[in-house]
């Protein structure tokens, strides 16, 4: 029995299968997301993965926390087939920066589920637009200039745009989990331990047993 604990034990996997953050990540600024502003972020697969959370940088006012995000999977900048989309009113926040260059701002990354999404190697676009917070103030989406291709949208002058340029690549804070077809190393997950942990503690102590028997 004890044998068959320490087998089970097999580590769940947590991974990221893009990550758009950099050193920058939670510290300048952001792009609204508030209507009549809708953003879109450019993202890659190297493998057939499935898709299962997101997450993204967020400035949000000292003590506000968000309600909802419209969310979306597109193959093109505010163009092409949207893959799958939704409204995300759940959040498991992590508070990045409480003290921002920017005063009376917090900064948090916000992550949530989606349904599961299954999409091959290539390259897709997040899109994140009317963001609900509970105090009704402004929200932002954090800054990173990483490596995607950043994109607005103004509902009200239709007609996506680049958001290169004062602002460097103009793109955001954010990640995408799952898993993925293609060999990797993941990280197993807290609780993954412990079971394993209990599993081999089970295991000497019945080994023990039986050389002093």
């Amino acid at each position: 029995m004890v044998l068959i604990c320490a087998v089970a034990a097999v580590p769940a996997c947590a991974e990221t299968l893009y990550d758009n953050s950099t050193s920058t990540s939670y510290q300048s600024t952001g792009w609204g997301f508030q209507p009549p502003l809708e953003i879109a972020d450019s993202f890659t697969l190297t493998a057939a993965s499935n898709l299962s959370q997101i997450s993204f940088g967020n400035w949000i006012a000292a003590g506000d926390t968000l309600s909802s995000v419209d969310w979306a999977i597109t193959t093109g900048a505010f163009s092409g087939s949207t893959l799958a989309s939704g409204t995300a009113t759940t959040f498991s926040t992590t508070l990045e920066n409480a003290s921002p260059s920017l005063d009376g701002w917090t900064v948090d990354s916000d992550l949530f589920s989606i349904p599961a999404l299954s999409l091959s190697a290539g390259t897709y676009y997040l899109q994140l637009d009317n963001a609900v917070e509970s105090a009704d103030y402004s929200t932002f989406w954090d800054l990173s200039n990483g490596p995607s291709s950043g994109w607005g949208y103004n509902t009200a002058f239709p007609g996506a745009y680049s958001l290169s340029g004062a602002y460097g690549s103009g793109s955001q804070t954010f990640a995408i989990y799952g898993t993925s077809s293609a060999a990797r190393t993941v990280t197993p997950e807290p609780s993954s331990f412990l079971l394993l942990g209990s599993g081999l503690a089970g295991l000497a102590g019945f080994i023990k047993r039986k050389m002093m028997a």
